[in-house]
């Protein structure tokens, strides 16, 4: 093993240190009482999200899988975005629990149109029992205070994470590291046929940056939650 790849383990096992704890954090969170749930929801995502992709960092670096490491790296820039995006105001982090359920429906749609060119012998079963789903969708989007109906909803775009990035003062963090990271994750000739992406240059980078991300979510999920009176996540 190689000196840059023992200083990456360590700071790897110094984040899984400092973050593995957000999963009983996010647990008691979900608990609080005297707030509005969808409140307390929007933080408890983006932290199990933080959670869930710092447990995964470790195997992806002792595998020197720069792949996977990119995608949690992009997965880390994107969750300090929104992080950084609902600390900024309440009004923002209504826009971002409403975004849920856009991306909701526009999965259905997406999945709908896959079931009638595919799978034609199914979709008329598959439509038959999701239809009834719809109004029960409307007393969810009452119950979780989204303030918006499902036609309102289904007019809506969802949010774009580059320019939301820009209107946090990410911007240009998210744009010089976007298009590395999106080359780095898909299957393109590159990855397949171009080798010497070993953890000691590249992959040290990304284990840095992506450090650096989820760290950075979470101090700013803390502010959201300083904001609120809710309890905040203690070890960074």
């Amino acid at each position: 093993m190689s000196d840059a790849q023992r200083i990456v383990q360590s700071e790897v096992a110094a984040l899984h240190a400092d973050l593995n704890r957000l999963l009983l954090f996010a647990r008691d969170l979900n608990n609080c009482a005297g707030v509005d749930y969808w409140i307390v929801q929007v933080p408890v995502g983006i932290l199990h999200e933080v959670w869930r992709v710092q447990a995964e960092v470790a195997p992806a670096v002792r595998a020197a899988s720069i792949p996977t490491l990119a995608w949690l790296c992009r997965n880390a820039l994107e969750l300090d975005v929104w992080a950084k995006y609902i600390s900024i105001s309440m009004p923002n982090a209504k826009r971002f629990h409403q975004d849920a359920y856009v991306d909701s429906l526009e999965v259905y749609k997406l999945f709908d149109r896959v079931l009638r060119n595919l799978d034609v012998q199914w979709h008329s079963v598959i439509e038959t029992m999701a239809a009834p789903l719809l109004p029960e969708l409307e007393r969810v989007l009452v119950r979780d205070k989204v303030d918006l109906s499902v036609e309102q909803l289904r007019g809506m775009k969802h949010l774009n994470v580059a320019q939301v990035a820009g209107e946090v003062g990410h911007g240009e963090v998210f744009a010089l590291w976007n298009p590395v990271l999106s080359k780095l994750v898909h299957a393109s000739a590159y990855n397949v046929l171009v080798a010497g992406k070993s953890m000691d240059g590249l992959g040290s980078f990304i284990v840095r940056e992506l450090i650096w991300e989820l760290r950075s979510a979470v101090t700013a999920v803390n502010v959201y939650l300083r904001a609120n009176g809710l309890p905040q996540y203690g070890s960074l």
